[in-house]
C-alpha cells in the first residue's frame, strides 16, 4: 500500500512513493500487488488514478488497485470508466477495482465539506455507487449503451478503449460487518457485495469479525445462487516490525494520526496493526489468514518504508508460507 497522502504531510517524497512501488514490484511474487488510497478533498493526496497510471508505467508484474476508491459516489461514472479502462490497457490487464462508499467521519477527514462542495447529498451515496457500478460494467462490455437511473442517465454511449480484462476488471466492494452490528445492516452490506462484486475488502476488524463477515458472505452468496469461492476475501492492514512493541505502537499511532488528521485510540491502533517483533507480527497476521483472508494489503505506518518492506519480504512472508 503506497501512502499517497504521505508527501503532503512530510512522510516521504513523491519520487520515493514511485520508488516504493518499483521496489515492491522487484520482489514479485512475494509482493504481488500495489495499492493506493483515494480521496479528493476530505483527505487530500495524490489523485488515485493519476498515481496508478504512473505506477503502471514503472512496474511490470504487480496487480494495481485502489484501497479503496472512496470518491466514486462523487464522480461521474463514465469518466471513471474511461480512466480505469485506460489504466487496465496501459498495465496490460493488471488491475482490480475495489470501491467503497467513503464518507465515514470516524476514519478522519472532512467528508461533509467534500460532499457539499460537489453538491451531492451523503444520503445518495449508496444509490450513486450501485448505479455507477452498473454503468461501468455495461460500458466496459458493450457498445451503444443506454442507462436510465435516479442519479445518472444517458443514451447510446460507446466507451473506448475497453479494458484488456474480459468481461471487465474485477470489481470488489468494501464492507465492515461485525458481530456487534445489527443483522439487517450486515445483510444489506454483504448482499450488496454478492450482487455487485467479485471481491470483498474490509479493514479495522478483528480476526473473529473477519471470520464472521466471511461466513455471512458465503451465506448470502448461497442464497443468491453465486459461488462464494469466486468472491475474493481481502483485508487492508498495517504492519510495523520493531523488537520494541511499545515503540512500534507509538510510531504507528503518530503516523496514522498524522495521515488521517485524527487521534486514534490505542485500542484502534492495535486492532488495525500487527506490531512488534517478526514473530509477533507473523502470529498476528496468521490469525487473519486462518480466518480466511486471501489477499492481504499491507501498509507500513512509518517513515522508513523501504526498510519495512525489506523486513516484511525477507522475515515475515517466509514464515507465513
Amino acid at each position: 500500500m503506497l501512502p499517497n497522502r504521505g508527501p503532503l504531510v512530510g512522510l516521504l517524497t513523491p519520487h520515493e512513493l514511485l520508488g516504493l512501488a518499483e521496489a515492491a514490484d522487484s520482489t514479485f511474487p512475494a509482493i504481488d500487488s500495489v495499492w493506493v488510497g483515494d480521496s479528493i478533498l476530505a483527505k487530500p493526496r495524490f489523485e488515485c488514478n493519476t498515481l496508478l497510471a504512473a505506477v503502471a508505467a514503472r512496474t511490470k508484474h504487480v496487480t494495481l488497485g485502489p484501497a479503496c476508491f472512496a470518491s466514486f459516489p462523487l464522480r461521474q461514472p463514465l469518466v471513471t470508466a474511461l480512466e480505469w479502462a485506460s489504466i487496465d490497457v496501459l498495465s496490460k490487464g493488471r488491475t482490480v477495482w475495489p470501491v467503497c462508499l467513503g464518507g465515514n467521519p470516524k476514519s478522519g477527514g472532512d467528508f461533509l465539506t467534500e460532499y457539499q462542495a460537489f453538491g451531492i447529498a451523503p444520503s445518495d451515496r449508496i444509490g450513486r455507487l450501485e448505479e455507477g457500478i452498473e454503468i461501468l460494467k455495461r460500458v466496459w462490455t458493450g457498445d451503444n449503451v443506454s442507462f436510465q437511473g435516479k442519479h445518472f442517465s444517458f443514451e447510446n454511449v460507446t466507451l473506448e478503449p475497453k479494458p484488456v480484462q474480459k468481461p471487465h476488471p474485477p470489481i470488489w466492494l468494501v464492507a465492515t460487518p461485525t458481530r456487534e452490528k445489527k443483522p439487517e445492516l450486515v445483510e444489506r452490506m454483504m448482499s450488496r457485495v454478492v450482487r455487485h462484486a467479485e471481491g470483498w475488502m474490509t479493514t479495522r476488524v478483528s480476526p473473529d469479525d473477519f471470520s464472521f463477515g466471511l461466513e455471512r458472505l458465503r451465506h448470502f452468496a448461497d442464497r443468491e445462487g453465486k459461488d462464494a469461492e469466486s468472491i475474493e476475501p481481502s483485508l487492508f492492514y498495517n504492519v510495523l516490525i520493531n523488537q520494541d512493541r511499545e515503540a512500534a505502537l507509538q510510531e504507528a499511532k503518530q503516523f496514522l494520526d498524522t495521515y488521517y488528521m485524527t487521534d486514534f485510540s490505542r485500542e484502534v491502533v492495535e486492532l488495525w496493526t500487527a506490531l512488534g517483533s517478526t514473530e509477533q507480527c507473523v502470529e498476528t497476521i496468521r490469525q487473519f489468514l486462518d480466518a480466511g483472508v486471501r489477499t492481504l494489503i499491507v501498509r507500513f505506518p512509518c517513515k522508513k518504508q523501504l526498510e519495512q518492506l525489506d523486513l516484511f519480504v525477507n522475515q515475515v512472508i517466509p514464515n507465513l508460507i
